[in-house]
């Protein structure tokens, strides 16, 4: 691969390197302003600057890490990296295993020559849908071989919001049966909650509790931030889930889809109802109907697994107060990205140092700046680089569910996941939203909600998983 000097890496999760110059539009969401431009650059520099730590060799040697994928030797030169600057800053190690807490994990693939998904409508001829152009097995949720032939039920955004009394499964039979739902939730729902009983963990206990058997996702137009092409072609990139049963939270579930809103219309035939109907009702966020669609859904899924293994990495820097030294401040950020996928203009490197070079990088000055600059911490500090994180926080996962350090002794998490606003979380302890607003006013700085509520940008970083710890931010 031909590389240039004074690249940057990607704005946003799967990002190319591409040159930013002063005043250009990025990808960021920073309003387009002389001020904001500068800001951008600047952080497009850091950029460059993290690929080079992340690598320790030359510009080029970026590419050698080839996108931290979880479990692969990218990203275990990268974690080698991160301790060794641990260890030159004085950091103590802090894991289960020296500097590492070791993660067993299971990684899925669709065999697609051997899959098949078919909508049967009685007197009609079978309709045979394209894994590329309609839609696809998500490996997150169909985790086994299965062959499955069985009615589905359209139940709106197929949400149950106890706290706001709504259940869209109340009254559906949906027993042995596919339900099917809009991705989304009424506007009388807060947002954040909303996006709570999105999590596919929390959205299947209801749906199990039904006896839903498996699940077809319709993308919501109006909150489709990635287009289909960009989806589809990576649709087939392995997935991973925690090997320990404990974690599994789809138990009985024999297979998720996801469906091109392009091709939607094709599950609603005969059904009385539009697509375009539906998508026009959740754009504004309007309760949705409930029926029975006329066709069944056939899906042949045949799922290749393996196991592997990957780590977080932990250090810790020993507070000095008697009494509050027994006391972490986590300083979080994951250090994975999602490794090599499809080619877009011929590179099929998806670098992520914004993505969360940036975090894991920050995360390593930190800890350089207090051996430079020692200060007196009356707590311990606790730093965390997580993996796969891409792969559904699970790195996080299980840091919350097993810590280096006895759970009831972390008072806070800071969590670094690129170069975004602080947000603040809406379950943040009230003492540490005040700290929070304090510290911003004091650099003239604001504190955000959030600036897209509906896209749970909350729930998908490593401190949803760290919620039943305090968090900071």
């Amino acid at each position: 691969m031909r590389r240039k000097p004074g690249y940057s890496a990607p704005a946003l999760r799967s990002r190319r390197i591409r040159p930013i110059k002063p005043g250009s539009r990025s990808a960021s969401a920073l309003p387009r302003s002389p001020k904001n431009s500068a800001i951008l650059f600047r952080i497009h520099q850091r950029e460059i600057q993290t690929c080079l730590a992340l690598s320790r060799h030359s510009p080029r040697s970026c590419f050698l890490l080839e996108g931290r994928d979880t479990g692969s030797e990218g990203l275990r030169k990268a974690e080698a990296y991160a301790v060794e600057q641990f260890q030159k800053a004085g950091l103590q190690p802090a894991g289960s295993d020296g500097f590492y807490q070791r993660i067993e994990f299971t990684q899925y693939e669709m065999d697609e020559a051997k899959s098949s998904l078919t909508l049967l409508s009685p007197g009609a001829p079978e309709t045979h849908l394209s894994f590329a152009d309609d839609a696809f097995f998500s490996t997150r949720t169909t985790h086994a071989s299965t062959s499955v032939t069985a009615p589905m039920i359209f139940a709106g955004y197929g949400l149950t919001v106890p706290e706001n009394k709504l259940d869209e499964l109340a009254g559906l039979d949906l027993k042995g049966k596919i339900i099917v739902y809009i991705a989304g939730s009424p506007s009388d729902i807060p947002t954040q909650l909303a996006s709570h009983y999105q999590t596919l963990a929390e959205r299947w206990k209801f749906l199990k509790a039904a006896g839903v058997i498996g699940v077809v996702s319709l993308i919501n137009p109006a909150s489709m931030d990635i287009p289909w092409s960009r989806i589809s072609v990576n649709r087939n990139h392995p997935s991973m889930d925690l090997a320990d049963p404990e974690f599994n939270e789809t138990e009985g579930l024999k297979f998720g889809v996801t469906v091109n809103p392009a091709s939607a219309e094709k599950f609603f035939v005969g059904s009385g109802h539009t697509f375009a109907e539906i998508a026009a009702l959740a754009k504004d966020r309007k309760p949705l109907p409930h029926f029975a669609l006329a066709a069944s859904l056939h899906a042949e899924a045949t799922v290749l697994s393996h196991k592997l293994q990957s780590a977080n990495v932990v250090a810790k820097l020993p507070g000095s107060d008697p009494t509050l030294k027994d006391e972490y401040v986590v300083l979080s950020a994951h250090i994975d990205h999602i490794g090599i996928g499809a080619p877009i203009n011929g590179d099929k490197i998806y670098n992520g140092a914004m993505d969360n070079g940036s975090g894991s990088a920050l995360a390593m000055d930190i800890a350089a700046h207090l051996k430079a600059h020692p200060e007196k911490l009356g707590r311990s500090l606790l730093f965390v680089l997580v993996t796969a994180e891409e792969k559904g926080l699970l790195g996080s996962k299980y840091f919350a569910a097993h810590p280096t350090v006895p759970a009831k002794s972390i008072v806070a998490d800071v969590n670094v996941d690129m170069f975004l606003p602080i947000i603040r979380s809406r379950r943040t302890h009230r003492r540490h939203r005040q700290l929070v607003r304090r510290q911003s006013r004091s650099r003239s700085r604001t504190a955000a909600q959030s600036f897209y509520p509906q896209r749970s940008i909350q729930f998908h970083s490593p401190r949803h998983s760290l919620r039943g710890l305090q968090r900071l931010l």
